[in-house]
Order: structure tokens, then C-alpha cells, then sequence
């Protein structure tokens, strides 16, 4: 597992690069650092890297529109980890694809256990804070959400097999795991909440 912390703050930079190196002590982490959006940049493209945790206002940062300029650089994971926890910073993070996003007032408890989900391939970000787009973009994969628009349109499984390419039985999985994340009990339902969603701009 290969990391890069971008924080100019030396003190906590090199606390938290400590932090996770004793925690993950088995784990064969390795760890390089940035103080700056310029070493960012270089850094992403002489290595591969697994997790990049991101300081928001670094030197030369413009904040949390770094987030998508990095990833289209890096198949890394993108962690915003900030002391900034207003809910709009926090759900254009999310919006820009970052999959996680740190408050540097949390305890270390709390922040390594939320690295820890996103080495696991989860989100993490605070509690009741994301938008229903947020929330929709990080639970429904992209051909959960061709089979919801369809199931709006009021299609049946043959017409959305038809549509999509699909086999009908393949139809039918994507349709029970679509009622499953909406916490609906019919196509009818997921229909009239799915709608109400677009309605709201969350789809």
C-alpha cells in the first residue's frame, strides 16, 4: 500500500504520516509526503499510489477542485482530510470524486478507522452531511441506475433487457437489487421514488 500526504502543516503531517505507519505497522505501508500542489503534481506522476490523502489549502491549492484535476492524473483514491467541515465543501468534494473525507479536528481513532474503510474500497465521509446526489452516486453502480431510469420510463424486463443488452434473468437481479437500495417493495415504488429523485436532481 503506497500513500502520499499533502499537508503543509509539518506538525501534523508528520503526526499523521507516524500515526498510519503504526497503525498499518503489518500492512508494509509506504509513505511519501507533499507541502504543496506543485510536489502533488510531480509526485503523481513518478508513482503509483494507492491513497492520497489531500490538505485543501495547501500552497498553490484552489481548494477542492484539485480534488478531480488530480484523479484524472492518478488511478489513485482520492481523501480530502481538512478542517473544514462545511457541508458544501464537503459535498463538492464528493462531487469532484473524491471517496472519503477527513476532519482534522477527529480523533485518531476515528481517522484511522476511516482510512481503514477506504483501503477496504469504501466511502467515508461525516455523517449526515452528503446530498441525496451524493449519496446516490456513491450507492447505485452505473447499471443500477440505466435500469432505474428504465423501470421510470415504465418498461418491463424484456423492453430493459432489450435496451441495455442484457439477458432478462440478469434483468431481474438488477431490478431486486435496485428495490434493495431504494428500500422499496415493487418495481411501481421504485418507480415513483426514482422519479422523485430525478425531480430533485439526485439522478
Amino acid at each position: 500500500m503506497k500513500l502520499l500526504i499533502c499537508d503543509d502543516h509539518e506538525l501534523y503531517r508528520e503526526g499523521l504520516k507516524l500515526l498510519i505507519e503504526n497503525y498499518f505497522l503489518s500492512q508494509c505501508v509506504q509513505i511519501d509526503e507533499a507541502i504543496n500542489i506543485e510536489q502533488v503534481y510531480d509526485a503523481i506522476q513518478h508513482n503509483p499510489y494507492d491513497i492520497i490523502l489531500l490538505d485543501l489549502s495547501m500552497p498553490g491549492s484552489k481548494g477542492v477542485l484539485e480534488v478531480s484535476k488530480i484523479i484524472e492524473q492518478t488511478a489513485a483514491t482520492v481523501v480530502v482530510v481538512s478542517a473544514d467541515s462545511r457541508p458544501q465543501t464537503i459535498n463538492l468534494a464528493c462531487e469532484q470524486g473524491a471517496k472519503g473525507y477527513l476532519l482534522k479536528a477527529d480523533s485518531s481513532s476515528t481517522l484511522l478507522a476511516s482510512l481503514e474503510k477506504v483501503m477496504q474500497g469504501k466511502v467515508c465521509f461525516p455523517k449526515n452531511v452528503l446530498s441525496a446526489k451524493c449519496v446516490i452516486k456513491h450507492t447505485f453502480s452505473k447499471r443500477q441506475l440505466s435500469v432505474l431510469h428504465c423501470l421510470i420510463e415504465g418498461s418491463s424486463n424484456k423492453e430493459i433487457a432489450k435496451k441495455l443488452f442484457l439477458s432478462e434473468g440478469t434483468v431481474k437481479q438488477y431490478v431486486s437489487s435496485v428495490l434493495v437500495v431504494l428500500g422499496v417493495e415493487n418495481r411501481t415504488q421504485a418507480a415513483i421514488k426514482g422519479a422523485e429523485m430525478i425531480h430533485d436532481r439526485s439522478l
